[in-house]
């Protein structure tokens, strides 16, 4: 009897156009499988991907094969057998009604192809889907609810117990996955607990909090700024410490003692600028709360170094023009870089700069792109040049996927984000260096220097080209003066016969 029904299901597979050698493959897993299960009607009951993928990996370690290749080969003969009992009206209770078929996978199915992914990347990350949905169906959890970084670990580490693999490589496979399907559910507008992860700073100690708040509202600084501030004053008070020295009783033989200790581990910039007036917003802060009796801000003096002993090093305008010429502007990669590197060369763009533009920042009927300086936290509002309106249109048409992010630049492959530090910047900046023969090594900084140093040496004012960069004290723009080789070229003195 039983020969009968392989024969029968051997005929089928064949009338279907199936290779010999595929059929007589498929025959014997199945046959293997209601072995295993203890009969026909048993394996049917049992035909699921969990107790398939049981069962292939008992077979596998028995046999000594390769498991991954038991589980594709058990899979795709198992699958094929429910689908053609489900077309003869058996009851099935898998891949008839499994997450494979779920709308939420088939959406994010959609998605993914839309946004370019490969085949294999898709079938991969639903494969962890597929096993992520019935680990819940199975434990009587709601898919969609678990979507935390709590949830994905627990399932991953479940799943490397179960199959004997490396939890390490299980979280980070189904963790890839499931972020993914995350981000897919979310574009399609359903609710999803955010996968985000809180970026986790060290909690300052109270005077020191105190002290960046006072830093912040009375100063101006950025947060940023008030907390590198922060950093240098706990380093302080730890060299305090060790002196057994308390705050109150403080003197400016140990502030000195403490720069010098600083002096072989930093730049002159670094303690000048940097450490140095820390350590006077600390003072001023600590006499205006009461905590020191005396002012010591005027005392704290940095070791003497030249400001100008190092101009600030652009490239020549013609090694931009270069750079501009030198990208394939036809490619998806070559429009968005193109529109990049035009808009840092033309406005002096920094980094920070092109990484925060949102669409919502070009306003395209008045003609005026909208910059908001991340250094100052400053809004400026430049006029949209007609060739930086084209590279940009040419982008959005060729180079930028159709997506809901609203950040002007994305990445080029899925999962479509914007782009999220300096570091993509300088790689687009040296790629396209490197295709126009420039070998000097340099980062996205420099075209902003050169746009600066070409204004000052065009005649532009100080405060024009202060304006433009965002800086808020002149003695930041005049530092270009100093490269500004065409203007200063008639002020130099004949040279003695």
């Amino acid at each position: 009897m039983q020969n009968k029904r392989w024969a029968e299901l051997t005929r089928q597979w064949r009338k279907s156009g199936l290779g010999l050698m595929t059929v007589k493959n498929r025959v014997l897993w199945v046959r293997k499988f209601v072995d295993d299960c203890g009969g026909q009607a048993d394996a049917r009951a049992e035909l699921t991907r969990d107790r398939v993928d049981d069962f292939s990996s008992r077979y596998a370690r028995a046999r000594r094969i390769d498991p991954r290749i038991a589980q594709r080969a058990a899979r795709s003969a198992l699958r094929a057998w429910s689908r053609l009992l489900e077309a003869r009206g058996a009851s099935v209770p898998v891949w008839s009604l499994s997450p494979q078929r779920d709308p939420r996978v088939e959406e994010a199915i959609r998605t993914w192809k839309e946004h370019g992914l490969s085949r294999s990347t898709i079938q991969g990350w639903r494969e962890w889907v597929d096993l992520f949905m019935s680990d819940c169906l199975r434990r009587g959890r709601e898919p969609e609810a678990e979507l935390t970084h709590r949830g994905i670990d627990s399932f991953a580490r479940r799943y490397a117990r179960r199959r004997q693999i490396d939890e390490r490589v299980a979280r980070q496979n189904a963790g890839a996955a499931l972020r993914a399907w995350s981000r897919a559910l979310a574009s399609s507008g359903r609710e999803v607990p955010s996968l985000a992860r809180p970026v986790a700073r060290p909690s300052l100690p109270p005077l020191l909090a105190e002290f960046v708040r006072y830093r912040m509202e009375h100063s101006g600084v950025q947060p940023q700024t008030a907390r590198r501030n922060a950093m240098v004053v706990r380093d302080f008070l730890t060299f305090l410490r060790k002196r057994g020295r308390r705050l109150r009783r403080v003197r400016l033989v140990d502030v000195d003692a403490f720069v010098a200790e600083c002096v072989p581990r930093y730049s002159p910039w670094t303690i000048g600028p940097g450490i140095c007036n820390s350590l006077r917003g600390f003072f001023r802060f600590a006499h205006a709360t009461g905590r020191l009796p005396h002012d010591l801000s005027s005392g704290v003096v940095a070791p003497p170094f030249r400001a100008d002993e190092k101009p600030p090093q652009g490239i020549p305008w013609a090694d931009v023009r270069r750079i501009l010429r030198a990208v394939d502007r036809t490619t998806r990669a070559g429009s968005r870089d193109y529109a990049i590197l035009l808009m840092m060369a033309t406005y002096g763009l920094g980094a920070a700069e092109i990484v925060g533009l949102q669409l919502d920042d070009l306003d395209w009927a008045g003609a005026r792109l909208r910059i908001l300086r991340r250094k100052t936290g400053k809004e400026i509002v430049l006029p949209l040049l007609p060739a930086i309106a084209k590279a940009l249109v040419s982008y959005l048409k060729i180079g930028r996927p159709r997506t809901e992010i609203r950040s002007l630049f994305l990445r080029l492959k899925a999962p479509y984000v914007g782009l999220t530090s300096s570091t993509a910047i300088n790689r687009v900046v040296r790629r396209h260096a490197r295709a126009a023969g420039i070998t000097t090594t340099f980062g996205s900084h420099a075209l902003r220097r050169s746009h600066a140093t070409r204004h000052v040496d065009q005649g532009a004012s100080l405060k024009v080209v202060g304006d433009i960069l965002g800086h808020r004290r002149p003695t930041s723009t005049s530092a270009y003066v100093r490269v500004a080789l065409r203007r200063l070229r008639p002020l130099a003195l004949p040279v003695p016969q």
